[in-house]
Order: structure tokens, then sequence, then C-alpha cells
């Protein structure tokens, strides 16, 4: 009896929708993942508390900053580099009504409670350092 060969199996870049529903996303792949910069910035007290006056301890979640530079937000649906990140609590980051999320204006929520997430960023890492250069532009 003769087999009829399977065909050859589809290749990544054809199989990249969802597995479910097939459908593709519209947003384009953004910077490569930094995992352990994340897992150190989580491992930071809250600089909104340090800012505020509050006590706070880790873990925090890691806020990846829109408003460096002079655009201020970056380009809609574009993945912010994780080297662009801030440790916020959960209050300041998206469970209270005053949190960040909840703002609206980034770089006013920013200035409101008197913390340069810039700055901090910079301090943090080398590599922090070089990502508010390049949102920069300098």
């Amino acid at each position: 009896m003769i087999r009829a060969r399977d065909p050859a199996p589809k290749s990544k870049i054809e199989n990249r929708g969802h597995p479910k529903t097939g459908s593709r996303s519209l947003v384009k792949k953004g910077p490569a993942k930094n995992k352990r910069h994340i897992a150190r910035v989580k491992g930071q007290p809250c600089i909104a508390c340090r800012g505020t006056g509050h006590k706070t301890a880790p873990p925090s979640h890691a806020h990846h900053v829109r408003s460096i530079g002079p655009q201020g937000h970056g380009k809609l649906g574009q993945r912010r580099p994780d080297e662009l990140t801030v440790p916020l609590c959960d209050y300041h980051h998206d469970a209270s009504p005053a949190a960040l999320h909840k703002a609206g204006d980034e770089r006013a929520w920013w200035k409101a409670i008197g913390v340069d997430p810039a700055a901090w960023i910079s301090a943090f890492s080398p590599e922090g350092k070089a990502a508010v250069e390049v949102e920069r532009g300098t």
C-alpha cells in the first residue's frame, strides 16, 4: 500500500495567529523583554511612596514609564523597553482613585507627587540611563 506524504508543516511565519481564533495582533513587536531587570525593579520600594512620605515595602509593580522624552507617550500601542520601569506599590499603580493608571495624564501625575521617574531610572541601572538618553534624544 502506498501512503501519501504528509503535507509539510506550516512555517512559524504562517502560524503566528492566536491558537484558537487565528487572529493576529496589530501591535508591532517591541523591544526585547528583560526579565532580570523587571525582577530587580519589583524588589525595590515604591518611588511614589518615597516622594509622598508613605512607607511601603517590596514587592512592587514594575510600571513602564511613558512620560519620558519630548513626545511624552511614545507611539500608541508600542511596548516600552523594560529598562524604562519604576517600582510602584499597588496603591499608587492602580488600586486607589488617585493611582497612576486612573490619572490619565502620566506626566502631570508625576509632577503632582514631586517625583522624577527618569532620574530614578538613570540612577538605578546603566541600562536604564542609556534608555532614558535614547528617549530624550541625548
